[in-house]
């Protein structure tokens, strides 16, 4: 992509080799996170959520060890990419390699795919892949919105506040990845007085359980930033502020992402997501200018609450039906 202008995109007076590098890095990261990132998917699918979560979460603890030692001791913008792309795809070739072991699957004789099985993959299987594809997208263009109209220095705030606020989804996704084929085997039950009670039950202890960690990460804010980061990053309150409202509306969409899932109602969120990334960037582009690194994730609230208000009426539609209708 040498016809791009790279300096332009990334708000940089002249394109070093660092720059050239690090773009590289990146394009290679992303496609090499898309094909290693679907053994998370594999564990999901085969009821093992809980290993597909800590795996998720020792690669969020590294890649945040990670990126502070090279802020702290090898400030480049290659070894930044290298960390933010690459980290992830080591923690999930391990998982994968560990997965195949514990499960003897390199034992397994190969297999003949159907017809079937192939029109299963390339139809709802690819729904899937769109929905994290869509998600990738959402983190990686908020990164870059920052680059070009703000600094690098902005990046590496708001990739440490996006990893500290990614702890209550994370951990939620652990519960969640075990109601989901809940949901799934209530329907074929049709049991939808459960599957009401569940629902509102998950999504109103996971809005109080992500408040008390909003609360907590306020009154610690400053022995974060004193032990932590060692004073040489701070995260300033507007953006604590825009994290704090932004993930509420998130886990709401998660646990309501979990009930679709479970109810197979898949299409209606591959439209939506794909709308919520477009309506992502260009509002982020709009409030960056704006109110700087918050207003990145005041985009992101904003197109994810108008989501979350279009799922609510959705799903209070199906439930209060009691009916299986089409999406």
């Amino acid at each position: 992509f040498f016809f791009v202008n790279w300096g332009s995109v990334f708000n940089i007076s002249r394109v070093t080799s660092d720059v050239h590098t690090a773009i590289f890095i990146a394009f290679g990261g992303f496609l090499l996170n898309i094909i290693t990132n679907s053994i998370y998917s594999i564990q999901i699918g085969l009821q093992k959520g809980l290993r597909s979560n800590l795996w998720q979460l020792i690669s969020t603890v590294f890649y945040v060890l990670a990126l502070l030692w090279v802020l702290f001791y090898h400030p480049s913008l290659k070894w930044v990419a290298a960390v933010n792309f690459f980290v992830p795809v080591l923690i999930a070739l391990i998982n994968t390699l560990s997965f195949f072991y514990t499960e003897k699957l390199h034992y397994q004789q190969a297999v003949k795919v159907t017809l079937e099985e192939t029109r299963l993959f390339l139809g709802k299987s690819s729904m899937f892949l769109v929905l994290q594809i869509a998600a990738l997208l959402c983190f990686q263009t908020d990164a870059l919105v920052i680059a070009h109209f703000l600094s690098f220095n902005d990046v590496a705030v708001f990739s440490v506040a996006a990893k500290l606020f990614s702890l209550p989804n994370m951990l939620l996704w652990v519960y969640l990845q075990l109601l989901w084929p809940a949901y799934s085997r209530a329907l074929i039950n049709k049991d939808w007085t459960w599957i009401r009670k569940s629902y509102y039950r998950s999504t109103l202890f996971s809005v109080l359980g992500t408040t008390g960690f909003i609360g907590c990460v306020f009154l610690s804010k400053d022995i974060l930033e004193r032990y932590w980061l060692k004073n040489r990053v701070e995260i300033p309150y507007s953006l604590i502020i825009a994290y704090s409202c932004f993930v509420v509306v998130s886990v709401i969409d998660s646990n309501m992402s979990s009930i679709l899932n479970g109810l197979n109602k898949i299409k209606i969120q591959v439209y939506l997501s794909v709308l919520m990334v477009l309506s992502n960037i260009i509002l982020s582009i709009l409030f960056v200018q704006k109110w700087g690194v918050s207003g990145v994730i005041w985009g992101s609230f904003a197109s994810t609450l108008v989501m979350v208000l279009i799922f609510w009426v959705y799903l209070n539609r199906m439930l209060k039906n009691g009916t299986n209708e089409s999406s």
